[in-house]
Formats: C-alpha cells, structure tokens, sequence
C-alpha cells in the first residue's frame, strides 16, 4: 500500500500503521487503520487545545472543551499526561483536602454562560448527584428548531442537547446541521477509508 511523506510512519503492523501526531506532539498514534482510515493528528487534539506548546508542560494552559487543565503530575487523579481540571485544584488548595476519586466540582454558574473557577462558583458533589443535577438543568430545554423536549440519551444516562445561538437544539437537529456544515469532509473520509479496505 503506498503511503504518503506527509505521514511520519513509526512501525507497520498488519491491522494498522502506526506513527506519530502531525501537530509535533510526539504522540504515537495508528495513522492508518481499517477501521479509521487515515488519520493525521491525535486523539488528544481533536478534544485539546494547547499541549503541543513549546512550552514547558508545566507553564502550558491545556484547554479541554470549556474547561482548563493545569500539569500536576504528582496528583493521584491526574490522566496520562500528568493533567487535571483546574477547578478541582482551585478547590482543594482553597480547603486543603484531597477530594475522593467519586467527588465532581459542579459550577453552580456554568462555563459556557460567563461562570469562572473561583472557589464562590465551585460546589463539592458526588458523581451520581452531578448526572442527576444536569438532569434537571435541561429538564425544560426546547429545541429552537423544532420546537420538541425530546432528545437522545448519553451512555451515562445525559440528555444530548448542543449549544446554537442563545439557546439549545436536540441532537437530531445538532447532527444535521453539522452534517450539512461539514458534508465534503464527511464524503471524503468515507472515500478514503473505502479506497482503504480495497488496497488492503
């Protein structure tokens, strides 16, 4: 199968190819796979914005969603790059507690409307509270769109509903219209993995 210079092959395995992240962060990754196609950069870079600074991991802002990450590699809860939420570093410095792995920080404010990650927005509570309180944060929610309380349902039992100008759209909307937004990307991916599977 003929690869092309711009993908940094690392080693070639029978069911995928793997290499490293296009966007310098050393990450090793499958760059080619039956099942994903070609794939240029990360899966962190998809969600994260920031660590493939220059910069010392230490003085980074890693940015998760709406959400900032801080390097504390000596956390017991942090991921594998040694990253965790700054809220809940806000939190347990300003209290001096180390809280349970089964403990979230709720913003009583949320990010997304202009709430911060100063200690008088941030509120201690158990996992399974935090899913029900999200619940009920949406239990009103319409789509601008169609006008309907119905939305399709996370694995964790979360109501999908997608930010859309002041208000909110279902995900059936949400899909569509990222549908219609990205439709040649979408199509051209497609193409590539079925070129894929017919050279392999």
């Amino acid at each position: 199968m003929y690869i092309s210079e711009q993908y940094r092959v690392l080693k070639v395995f029978e069911p995928f190819i793997l290499g490293f992240c296009h966007c310098d962060c050393g990450t090793e990754m499958p760059i080619i796979s039956k099942k994903h196609g070609y794939r240029k950069k990360c899966y962190l870079r998809r969600y994260l914005e920031g660590h493939q600074s220059k910069k010392p991991p230490e003085q980074r802002i890693i940015r998760c969603h709406e959400y900032t990450m801080l390097y504390r590699p000596d956390h017991p809860f942090c991921n594998k790059q040694g990253y965790i939420m700054r809220h809940r570093i806000v939190y347990e410095e300003y209290h001096n507690v180390c809280l349970l792995p089964w403990t979230d920080i709720h913003h009583i404010i949320p990010v997304d409307k202009g709430g911060s990650d100063g200690i008088e927005n941030l509120m201690p509570i158990t996992r399974s509270d935090h899913m029900k309180l999200h619940k009920t944060i949406h239990k009103d929610t319409i789509c601008l769109i169609d006008s309907s309380h119905i939305t399709s349902i996370t694995k964790r039992g979360l109501p999908r509903w997608h930010r859309y100008l002041d208000g909110y759209v279902c995900n059936k909307c949400g899909m569509k219209m990222y549908y219609q937004k990205n439709k040649e990307k979408i199509n051209s991916k497609r193409r590539k993995k079925k070129s894929i599977l017919l050279y392999t």
